[in-house]
């Protein structure tokens, strides 16, 4: 099972001059969760976003003109800020 990070903790610490290297070395964390809890914190919203062409196209009928279009289907994933 893993062990919950106490992310406030970390944040302290940090606040408080410690490296991650320093705090998860005292405090037995991982370093890779020191720093997934210092990325979450200096993220803002809509920074980070992937595209993905989806690789499906459909058909697009226009009633106005009866014009045929093929639209392709692309993914958005947007990293939304972690409150914790």
């Amino acid at each position: 099972m893993a062990k919950k990070i106490n992310a406030k903790l970390v944040l302290e610490l940090l606040g408080k001059g410690m490296s991650g290297r320093e705090i998860a070395r005292t405090r037995r964390i991982a370093p890779q969760s020191v720093k997934k809890v210092r990325e979450a914190a200096e993220h803002k919203p809509g920074q980070v976003m992937e595209v993905d062409w989806n690789g499906t196209t459909m058909e697009l009928f226009c009633d106005a003109t009866g014009e045929v279009a093929t639209a392709h289907l692309f993914k958005l994933y947007a990293q939304a800020a972690s409150g914790e």
